[in-house]
């Protein structure tokens, strides 16, 4: 995926570019129906071992706004996958008298497609599609004594230096080329460890190499997935986040919500949820040396992490708390649904 330029080409730029793709004419007044087109995949699993994605966004009765999760991101795939994955978005769009937009940068691209018309188009405050719960994940006595029990069990030296990921296990996670920038640096960060929590999937996964240095390196440790990742958070100094391609991630609001910064590859979805030099650090997309050498100036600059680890817990806090974002999100639902005489009688009667 790439960032999105200029306006969609094609005679209607509020339609598909290929007439064969446009179907039947729009109704005048169609009923409200919100697309949420997300790289997060549903039917995945995070690193608690739960669903993730937008799934439980859907509305299974029919009879509201329907929020629909697409099935895959529209830039996976190649050749006639790609094109079957363009013509699903492209078709829920035109069903939809709105798109909801998880990011800003998922919008650019959706739009840089063609995918969907501009005019349609929704993005709530700065994106995600559930917020965070930030007193779930803040700092605890309870969640650092839990840290620290995590890093003895694990043999990580209470003093040593953690750089850590949380998600699956999977090579578009970058977990590759996360384990292949921590090469680089082990011998010359020697009280640096890497924790990497989630669990290791079938499809995806990394190669054999790096499975065998993830499990025979005494400084790579891999905990699968946990019943409970906040005290994770807490056992790290920093989070890495080398995704190839994202919704909105979750995890970046959920180490700052530890007060805890995160560097990321500047990747759709991931470079909204982390302000470069404010936050964490973003680098080029696939470019190990760069990621090397951003994890190796937060392992080695402790106060670095202090100052952007409470600038990401402010900026969570005022923008991605979970209740501004569900709030945000009712109201969009009340607005789309008192604007069309044939629901806005659902409002009088929820009363």
């Amino acid at each position: 995926m790439r960032p999105g330029r200029g306006s969609p080409s094609g005679a209607d730029a509020d339609g598909p570019a290929d007439s064969a793709l446009a179907g039947p004419e729009e109704p005048d007044r169609p009923l409200p129906r919100a697309s949420i087109p997300s790289a997060a995949r549903g039917e995945r699993r995070n690193a608690e071992g739960g669903a993730a994605g937008n799934d439980r966004l859907v509305d299974p009765s029919g009879t509201g706004p329907d929020l629909r999760a697409a099935g895959a991101s529209p830039g996976d795939g190649a050749g006639p996958l790609r094109w079957v994955l363009a013509l699903m978005e492209r078709m829920t769009s035109f069903c939809a008298t709105h798109i909801l937009y998880v990011s800003r940068s998922l919008r650019e691209i959706y739009e840089e497609m063609e995918l969907g018309p501009r005019r349609k188009g929704v993005l709530l405050l700065e994106g995600s599609s559930r917020g965070v719960e930030v007193g779930r994940f803040a700092r605890s006595l309870e969640r650092v004594d839990a840290a620290r029990a995590l890093r003895a069990r694990l043999g990580i030296p209470q003093d040593a230096r953690v750089a850590g990921f949380v998600g699956r296990l999977t090579r578009d996670k970058g977990v590759e080329d996360l384990v292949n920038a921590f090469l680089q640096m082990e011998s010359s960060l020697q009280d640096l460890h890497l924790l990497l929590v989630g669990p290791l999937e079938k499809d995806d996964c990394p190669s054999p190499e790096i499975l065998e240095q993830m499990q025979s390196l005494p400084r790579i440790h891999v905990t699968g997935a946990l019943d409970d990742v906040a005290p994770a958070y807490h056992a790290m100094d920093f989070l890495v986040l080398p995704s190839y391609r994202e919704g909105f991630p979750n995890v970046p609001l959920e180490a700052a919500a530890a007060g805890i910064p995160t560097i990321g590859y500047r990747s759709t979805g991931v470079r909204d949820a982390i302000v470069d030099g404010v936050t964490g650090a973003l680098v080029e997309r696939g470019d190990v040396e760069a990621l090397a050498k951003a994890i190796a100036r937060y392992a080695s600059d402790p106060e670095l992490c202090e100052k952007h680890g409470e600038a990401a817990l402010e900026r969570v806090r005022r923008i991605f708390d979970h209740e501004k974002v569900f709030a945000a999100l009712a109201d969009f639902y009340h607005q789309a649904l008192a604007a069309h005489p044939d629901t806005a009688h659902l409002l009088t009667d929820a009363t």
